[in-house]
Order: structure tokens, then sequence, then C-alpha cells
């Protein structure tokens, strides 16, 4: 149950943030290269909510947290600090379902 709502409120947090960053892309407010970043979160973060697609889902939000990191670093500017709670809480969520999986 716990493992459950924390994957639901990762999906959210990191939809609703690739959301906004596809939409401001499209106003124009931010370079359109970063739509294929918010476009991938967005698909990666749905899929993280399906169990059958968790795994999937989990390790495409982590290529999409590196990649966010990398563009940080290359912009002169150090991530935020919640990109290692986001990996960690996607990283224990990939782990406990692949240790309920192992023991059913």
């Amino acid at each position: 149950m716990t493992s459950t709502l924390l994957r639901w409120a990762i999906s959210l947090v990191l939809g609703s943030g690739a959301a906004a960053l596809v939409a401001s892309c499209l106003r124009g407010e931010r370079p359109a290269g970063l739509l294929v970043l918010g476009v991938a979160e967005l698909i990666a973060a749905l899929l993280f909510l399906v169990p059958r697609t968790l795994r999937a889902g989990g390790v495409a939000l982590l290529a999409v947290l590196v990649v966010a990191t990398a563009l940080h670093a290359a912009a002169g500017e150090p991530p935020p600090i919640s990109f290692a709670v986001y990996v960690a809480a996607i990283w224990a969520i990939m782990a406990e379902r692949k240790r309920a999986g192992a023991v059913a």
C-alpha cells in the first residue's frame, strides 16, 4: 500500500512538472528542444503508474532525470536536490516491486 501511494505521488509530481514544461515550450517560453524531454517525462510518469509497465516507466524516469541533470550542469547550474529524492523513491519502488515479484 505504501509503495503504491509513493508510486502515485512520484508519478503525479513528475508528470505535472512535465506537463508544465511541455506547456511552456509550446508557448515559446522555453527552448523547443526541452519539449522532447517533457514529453518523454510525461510518458514515463504514465508508464510508472501501471503495474505492468512500472519497470519501463521507472527506467525511463531515471533516464530523464539523468538528462535533466546533465542539462542543468551544461547551463552552469546545480540540479535541484529534489532530483536525488526522486531517484531514491523510484529506485525503492522498483526494488520493492522486484522483491514482491520474487516472493510470489
